[in-house]
């Protein structure tokens, strides 16, 4: 079954807008009862982690509203994750980390995608 949309956060903690917007989007569509999938790529894996300097105060406050809604699935970038030298298991919250083929199939399986 398709789900109807997948966000896609790229960029670091300490971008302006992106990763905030990302995460406020994937909570209104959760709101609506609406199945949603929120992916971190590249850089955005960063986002995962509280310990990173520039983690903001409202990014995390965002992160654990996400805890609350079992409508969405948290995935992130398996290799950006190596490339940081950083473990799933020391997110701030339970994300699958995807390979990149696992990526190419979650993308596949979504009927619209939104980039950040």
């Amino acid at each position: 079954m398709q789900r109807p949309l997948l966000i896609i956060s790229r960029h670091p903690p300490g971008h302006p807008s992106a990763p905030s917007n990302a995460l406020h989007a994937a909570l209104a569509t959760a709101t609506l009862d609406l199945p949603v999938s929120l992916l971190w790529l590249g850089d955005g894996v960063l986002q995962l982690f509280p310990d990173a300097p520039e983690t903001r105060t409202d990014l995390q406050r965002s992160l654990c509203q996400l805890a609350l809604f079992d409508t969405i699935q948290l995935a992130c970038d398996a290799h950006a994750l190596l490339r940081h030298g950083l473990a799933a298991r020391n997110a701030v919250l339970p994300v699958s980390p995807l390979s990149p083929a696992a990526l190419q199939a979650l993308v596949a399986q979504h009927r619209h995608v939104v980039n950040y």
